[in-house]
């Protein structure tokens, strides 16, 4: 452990008793990195970065909200003899050279799922993974950003106020490169804390095998009707106004893709909602609704217009389904209706994973997936028994540490149910 590490130890002590023991963190500790935006400069970090000891901390920034999709627009790296690196991917679009020189470290991330995807574009590919913010929810920590974390944890104040912001933004200003660097600064030694954590309290395998799955786990496969994801959507009924939705939603992901603009800075869901549910017929009518007076809305109306014209004449056949069916149970507040047994079996399970989330001071979710437990109940094994019970969580993707503690409680509630009757 770093002498930082030690001092911000001692220092933090009881941070919620003491506040006034905080550290602000203002600057990285050998200044701000400059900007690697070059095959050249990229090969020396790789050089450094091979030559030093250690985890490897990693972060990306992207540009949501901004920009369409999930693209990296900074990597920050830091470790142990290399110090810290900032990597701008759209210069240098290739980090394969740096994931092959730091294959055998163990990759430091935090909130690790959202980071993975955008790294592995660019040809970054963690082979072991540490995610502080995982490790947190197995401990029990009520808040695991990554600021608050560091502040508990290390009683070191991060500041927070860039992670919302244009990362595609070129030159990026130095007070963004400045929180950028930061937020790799004592990623490690938040790490080494909660790794020591995790041993004392015996969750170290546990959360061992979480990282592991994020790691094994790919990435969801696209949606057959993405655009059923539109907010607000829940209040068109009529499926006429449904493919008045379809329709404006495709166009504005066309537009969106085309000048890689996040969708909603191009036309907001309320705008398409709302056009759903008035249908408008002209211009007029369409510029007459309020979310379409935006200065990008304007731009593409006629686009806009012809997309509500091609909807509105449609023929019936081609119209959209009222919903499509999920490939999992219906929500869960249908069930008292729709399968009264199955409901029962619903809430005794969740009262068992409820209890066991408690005693081992971790969220509910984390202990086992709401989705696998709903699942479990609603089509349950044929003969209950705990064997059956693990097997068919495993089926659904629980993790073996999961089942050792889920698996006989679970099992003896359903067969309770079935015992008394009442399924």
């Amino acid at each position: 452990m770093t002498e930082r590490s030690e001092t911000s130890r001692a220092a933090g002590g009881d941070l919620q008793s003491e506040a006034n023991t905080v550290v602000p963190l203002l600057e990285p500790r050998e200044g701000i990195p400059p900007v690697i935006a070059s095959q050249e400069e990229l090969t020396r970090v790789v050089e450094k970065f091979a030559q030093g000891s250690g985890p490897v901390a990693v972060d990306a920034e992207r540009a949501s909200g901004y920009r369409y999709g999930g693209r990296a627009y900074l990597v920050q790296l830091r470790r142990e003899g290399a110090g810290s690196a900032l990597i701008d991917p759209i210069a240098c679009p290739d980090l394969s050279e740096l994931d092959a020189a730091v294959a055998d470290a163990e990759i430091v991330l935090h909130a690790a799922s959202q980071d993975l995807p955008c790294l592995a574009e660019i040809g970054f590919r963690p082979r072991r993974m540490f995610d502080t913010e995982l490790a947190g929810r197995l401990l029990g920590y009520e808040r695991v950003g990554l600021g608050t974390m560091v502040e508990t944890v290390l009683g070191l104040r991060l500041e927070k106020g860039h992670s919302a912001a244009d990362w595609s933004t070129r030159p990026l200003p130095e007070d963004w490169l400045r929180y950028a660097a930061l937020d790799v600064e004592v990623l490690v030694e938040l790490r080494d804390v909660l790794h020591d954590e995790l041993a004392d309290s015996g969750k170290l395998e546990w959360a061992r095998e979480e990282f592991a799955t994020v790691l094994a786990t790919p990435p969801p496969a696209p949606r057959s009707d993405p655009w059923r994801r539109t907010s607000g959507i829940h209040k068109v009924r009529n499926v006429r106004s449904l493919a008045i939705v379809r329709e404006l939603w495709t166009m504005r992901d066309q537009i969106a893709r085309d000048g890689d603009i996040a969708p909603g800075r191009v036309l907001p869901d309320a705008a398409i909602i709302t056009a759903a549910l008035e249908m408008p017929r002209t211009k007029k009518a369409l510029t007459d609704i309020t979310a379409f007076t935006g200065r990008a809305a304007r731009r593409h109306m006629a686009a806009w217009l012809d997309a509500v014209h091609r909807a509105r004449t449609l023929p019936d056949s081609d119209l959209p389904a009222p919903s499509t069916p999920g490939d999992g149970p219906p929500p869960a507040n249908r069930w008292p209706d729709r399968d009264p047994a199955a409901a029962k079996r619903l809430a005794a399970a969740r009262s068992v994973v409820a209890a066991l989330a408690d005693e081992h001071r971790m969220p509910t979710e984390n202990l086992l997936q709401p989705d696998a437990v709903r699942r479990l109940t609603w089509e349950p094994p044929a003969e209950i028994s705990e064997g059956s019970v693990v097997e068919r969580l495993r089926s659904l993707g629980a993790r073996e540490w999961q089942l050792g503690l889920v698996g006989r409680p679970l099992a003896k509630a359903l067969d309770r149910l079935e015992t008394k009757g009442e399924v």
